[in-house]
């Protein structure tokens, strides 16, 4: 609770973790998994959250259907692309702003 990179943003003004919570900090560990990289990543000019400099690279993945940018370059080829496709569509899914998607 309250770890900056986990945090759902709207917890910052309301103080208060939902479901809505869970499912953004688990977001964030698909991200960590499928990316290699930290939960919050520094840039030369500030800090990024993961999840928000994720986004358009997970959006533009799944319209093109090329993962290839989006994985840990340490994993090399050893991965079942079918279940890296569904971990990248299930993060995805963590920041659909409409739960009934």
């Amino acid at each position: 609770m309250g770890t900056f990179g986990y945090m759902v943003p709207e917890y910052a003004s309301s103080g208060k973790l939902t479901d809505k919570s869970d499912v953004f900090s688990f977001e964030v560990v698909l991200l960590e998994l499928i990316m290699g990289r930290q939960p919050v990543i520094s840039l030369s000019f500030m800090d990024e959250c993961l999840v928000d400099w994720a986004r358009p690279l997970l959006t533009r993945a799944l319209e093109d259907g090329n993962y290839d940018t989006l994985f840990y370059p340490k994993l090399q080829k050893y991965y079942d692309p079918y279940e890296m496709a569904s971990m990248i569509g299930c993060a995805a899914a963590c920041v659909c702003h409409s739960a009934h998607l």
